[in-house]
């Protein structure tokens, strides 16, 4: 997709676990440009080909409707995404979904989004999505992101953190 309409927002979303392909498949089917990235291809194909069966139900409505709409789609590529979008959502990685990764995979998420941003020259905007509190948060990721981009938050791009809590009643509901 080119261009999106007014109102229409670019999105990428780092790091495919399960709460990041909720996210995706709601926001695409809200119309807005959704491109989930992951180091894994087969999480990344999983926006692209839909949901494995069993997972929350109506999910896979979503993810065929904005395929269809040609609006959500997955890769491995960070930096073509956040070169493509306008906001990126970096999501913690949930305790149970870490393939290995352990501690350390948020920062090396910033520390490589934060290497893109330092060839863009359009403003971005981030999202950081934790269950830790915001202002940890950002004092353990802000500064891996302003050294990696040579970039001042507040100044040439934009940050916020949103608490992310687990619920049972289904991440849709």
């Amino acid at each position: 997709m080119d261009t999106c309409q007014e109102g229409v927002m670019r999105i990428s979303i780092m790091g495919l676990d399960y709460r990041a392909a909720v996210y995706a498949g709601c926001l695409s089917a809200r119309g807005h440009w959704v491109v989930g990235v992951d180091h894994r291809q087969n999480r990344a194909d999983l926006l692209n080909r839909g949901p494995e069966p069993g997972m929350e139900a109506g999910l896979g409505a979503l993810f065929e409707h904005g395929r269809e709409a040609g609006l959500v789609s997955g890769t491995t590529d960070v930096q073509a995404a956040v070169l493509a979008t306008e906001l990126t959502l970096i999501c913690e990685v949930a305790v149970d979904d870490q393939d290995g990764q352990g501690e350390g995979a948020m920062e090396a998420v910033c520390r490589e989004v934060g290497e893109v941003l330092r060839d863009k020259a359009a403003r971005h905007r981030l999202l950081l999505r934790s269950s830790d509190q915001p202002r940890r948060v950002l004092a353990r990721l802000l500064p891996i992101l302003e050294a990696s981009s040579g970039k001042q938050a507040g100044t040439d791009f934009d940050i916020d953190v949103s608490a992310d809590y687990r619920c049972d009643s289904g991440s849709r509901a």
